[in-house]
């Protein structure tokens, strides 16, 4: 897998994407999902945060209105034949899955995150999917996992692309 995927990720949002698409300090134009952690520039579009923005957005209670990009999701899109390939993990606990396989394609239809997966030694169709108003994606130890926002671990199942 290429190197850069991994790099992109993990540092997203760039300097150069936040200076272009995120626009800080300009007021109203400024992205709301833009956050500040230790680390540097973060982005909250798919992550938990997002509900709690969009309300404050709603209720005139936030100077950053900006929705400039499509963050994370899109740089994944963007570059997502660099992924195909990739390891990737489902797992549930309502009830106990656990699926391997190798990701064979990702794209969004409909508002609808879908992944697409050769599942090893089984036959069965099946994509996991999220609706990418609730998607949760988080970057950890050179793998991207998507989950539904405000659900905790697997309960509602999450997938991992291995990135290394």
């Amino acid at each position: 897998m290429a190197e850069g995927i991994i790099v992109a990720v993990s540092k997203f949002p760039s300097e150069e994407h936040v200076d272009k698409f995120c626009k800080p300090g300009r007021g109203e134009k400024t992205c709301r999902y833009l956050t500040m952690t230790k680390d540097g520039w973060n982005c909250a579009k798919a992550t938990a945060l997002r509900q709690e923005i969009d309300a404050r957005v709603a209720n005139g209670t936030m100077n950053s209105k900006g929705d400039n990009c499509q963050g994370l999701l899109g740089l994944i899109l963007k570059r997502h034949q660099e992924l195909e390939g990739a390891r990737v993990r489902y797992e549930e606990s309502m009830p106990s899955v656990q699926k391997e396989g190798t990701l064979q394609e990702i794209g969004v239809r409909d508002g609808i995150l879908q992944i697409n997966v050769g599942w090893k030694g089984q036959t069965e169709e099946f994509s996991p999917s999220i609706n990418t108003d609730c998607l949760d994606i988080s970057v950890v130890d050179n793998s991207i996992v998507f989950g539904v926002a405000g659900v905790p671990g697997s309960f509602a199942g999450k997938t991992t692309i291995f990135l290394g």
